[in-house]
């Protein structure tokens, strides 16, 4: 199976191809709005654009939560390539892709992880997930914290993403961790494409406002 993974939800910009067991990324770090282009990015992995999208089983794409805007746009230009050449587009929590990639640093898998991202504005994005074979599963939904919050949520576990650097001498930081659609791939590819239908019609990005903490799908 071959499948592009795409994470852009953040202040980086990462590209994956994963064929099989085999996995090329590559990752640039940079400001939200100083993003490479897309002929960069599909370079960056060796991809010929548009004939290798036909050689491609799926597409995924991380949709959430991270920059609404990015998400947005990632989202806007993989529907039309998806629809003309007949490709489920897969959407991955960019949250839970970050938790996949975390586990390759984690000394005990039976441990609980804690997934921190800045949300601006004084506010974090965060889950937890606990692993079976090395799948994340949810223990605590994404949602948005403040920073009185989020200290509630040092209880014991990993941490990984920026936000609890602060904290690194109280708790187990995974600090060598960080996001990359590699993760994305390796999330996409469990996927039942024989029981579920990735119209790319519905794939569409996740928005947690920090106001209101209320999710919306656009």
């Amino acid at each position: 199976m071959k499948i592009l993974g795409i994470d852009l939800a953040a202040n980086y910009s990462s590209i994956a191809l994963q064929e099989d067991d085999e996995i090329n990324c590559f990752t640039q770090m940079h400001n939200v709005r100083e993003r490479p282009s897309w002929d960069d990015l599909f370079a960056g992995i060796g991809l010929a654009v548009p004939n290798d999208f036909s050689s491609l089983d799926a597409i995924a794409f991380a949709n959430g939560p991270g920059s609404y805007t990015a998400l947005r746009n990632v989202s806007t230009f993989l529907k039309p390539i998806a629809f003309v050449h007949k490709l489920p587009l897969i959407p991955i929590s960019s949250l839970k892709a970050f938790a996949m990639a975390s586990y390759d640093f984690m000394e005990d898998p039976s441990k609980n992880l804690f997934i921190a991202v800045d949300a601006q504005k004084g506010s974090y994005y965060f889950a937890g997930y606990t692993f079976q074979d090395g799948i994340p599963t949810s223990i605590e939904g994404e949602q948005v914290l403040d920073q009185a919050s989020l200290i509630t949520k040092l209880n014991g576990g990993y941490y990984a993403g920026t936000p609890w650097k602060e904290f690194a001498s109280k708790i187990e930081l995974l600090s060598h961790a960080t996001p990359n659609a590699s993760s994305v791939c390796k999330l996409a590819s469990l996927v039942d494409f024989k029981n579920n239908v990735f119209d790319p019609a519905d794939a569409n990005p996740i928005y947690l406002e920090p106001l209101t903490f209320k999710k919306i799908n656009e």
